[in-house]
């Protein structure tokens, strides 16, 4: 694809992202306010989603591509290992919404319209944008290891997070509700998942890969 068009588009869909980022801030802190939760409180609380850090960093590795930054984080936000993290880490978070959160609350408003954007919209530009648009050249099965280190310390970082201050950012990393037997298990199952998902991508592209080179 043409540079400018990869830079347009890429830029077009870092906006989309950044602005649903902050509908969701301020949701979030709207929200928090009408319980009495204090604000640095309901800020951490707002940083320990998955969803947060991941769109983050497709709407960072998007707004590398649109700026061709040539800084060393621009360098390592359009490097093929990240933006195809950032794709796992997407698809993912847009998976397990509509398989098993979206049923489990009933957004309105402005939460409505955050959610929709950051779990519909972003997890399905960005695949698109990554399939289109994003080198893919140099990945490996070790890179498969590598993108399992964020979802496993990010996984810790809940239950530590959890166990002093009883917030627990999903359902099944509740250890209140369900006990760390289930909660790890959990766990297990979302990790092993994340490897096979990566593994499989992997493997798709080095295919592909092969056929041209034959071709």
């Amino acid at each position: 694809m043409a540079p400018r068009l990869t830079r347009t588009i890429a830029a077009l869909a870092a906006i989309v992202g950044w602005v649903s980022l902050d509908l969701q801030l301020v949701a979030a802190h709207l929200n928090a306010a009408a319980r009495g939760i204090p604000f640095a409180t309901a800020t951490v609380n707002y940083f320990s989603y998955f969803t947060i850090l991941s769109n983050i960093l497709a709407a960072g590795v998007l707004s590398a591509f649109a700026l061709a930054g040539r800084d060393a984080v621009g360098r390592f936000l359009r490097r093929p290992a990240t933006a195809t993290a950032a794709m796992l880490y997407m698809a993912v978070t847009g998976l397990i919404y509509v398989t098993i959160l979206r049923t489990i609350w009933e957004p309105q408003g402005l939460d409505l319209l955050a959610d929709t954007l950051l779990h519909y919209v972003m997890p399905a530009v960005y695949v698109l944008f990554w399939l289109a648009f994003a080198p893919k050249g140099g990945l490996t099965y070790r890179h498969v290891v590598l993108w399992l280190i964020f979802p496993v310390l990010y996984g810790a970082y809940s239950l530590v997070r959890g166990a002093a201050t009883g917030f627990y950012p999903y359902p099944f990393v509740d250890v209140a509700g369900l006990g760390y037997p289930a909660v790890l298990h959990n766990m297990a199952l979302l990790v092993g998942g994340f490897a096979l998902f990566g593994t499989a991508v992997v493997g798709l592209v080095r295919a592909a890969q092969n056929l041209r080179a034959g071709s």
